[in-house]
């Protein structure tokens, strides 16, 4: 268990690392505070999530011995909760602010953010799920799966920013976001693992997607 508790902890940080380096890179008179600060935004707002995830294990909703308790503990608990957790922080420090201007720089923050969350959620995961079959497949797969569902998050935090009516794209991104890593949650706990596949390509061509607009877009002078 130590192993994988300091894989979930040292994986988020190396991710923002690298993350960190190619922005410097690409943009070497840009300003990287904002970004390294959604990192610690993302920890302190998975605080709330792990505490409520510790809350609903303490009530029973963690034993997972129907698939109603077993959808509501996939789709709710962890997938809304940890999207719900990241676009809080987009919402209060970036996007109220016009930070977030596109939605290439939705994703930017987002992906910071999201992996603040998994840092914490990680080593609550390595911690608490030890004995089930489907421990160390959630533990080595789980930053990657925040990250690339929050992508629905930045590009449609972004995307709000260039329309008026952006309470439809900020319901839009966190709903999508919530929906697929709930279902990447639920086939791991029902032990579906074709559909595990089969949802990871789906979610992870739809990021792909996103990451091609965002970036191939001229957002700026963009009329909507």
């Amino acid at each position: 268990m130590i192993s994988q508790m300091l894989y979930a902890g040292l994986t988020p940080l190396v991710l923002m690392t690298v993350f960190s380096l190619y922005l410097r890179y690409k943009y070497p008179e840009g300003i990287l505070g904002p970004f390294l600060m959604s990192f610690f935004y993302g920890i302190i707002a998975s605080l709330v999530v792990v505490l409520l995830q510790i809350g609903f294990e303490k009530l029973g909703l963690a034993e997972l011995k129907s698939l109603k308790r077993t959808a509501f503990h996939a789709f709710v608990v962890v997938g809304f909760l940890s999207q719900a957790a990241v676009q809080a922080v987009v919402l209060l420090f970036y996007f109220r602010n016009r930070i977030i201007k596109t939605p290439a720089d939705g994703l930017v923050y987002t992906w910071g953010t999201a992996l603040g969350v998994s840092l914490l959620s990680g080593l609550h995961i390595a911690l608490s799920k030890g004995s089930t079959p489907y421990y160390l497949q959630l533990v080595l797969t789980f930053p990657f799966a925040l990250l690339v569902t929050s992508s629905m998050i930045g590009f449609f935090s972004g995307l709000a920013q260039t329309r008026k009516n952006a309470l439809v794209d900020l319901i839009t991104g966190l709903s999508g976001a919530s929906f697929f890593l709930g279902l990447y949650m639920f086939c791991l706990y029902t032990n579906e693992q074709l559909l595990w596949y089969l949802s990871g390509i789906a979610t992870v061509s739809f990021s792909l997607l996103f990451i091609y607009k965002a970036l191939n877009t001229d957002w700026l002078n963009r009329k909507v």
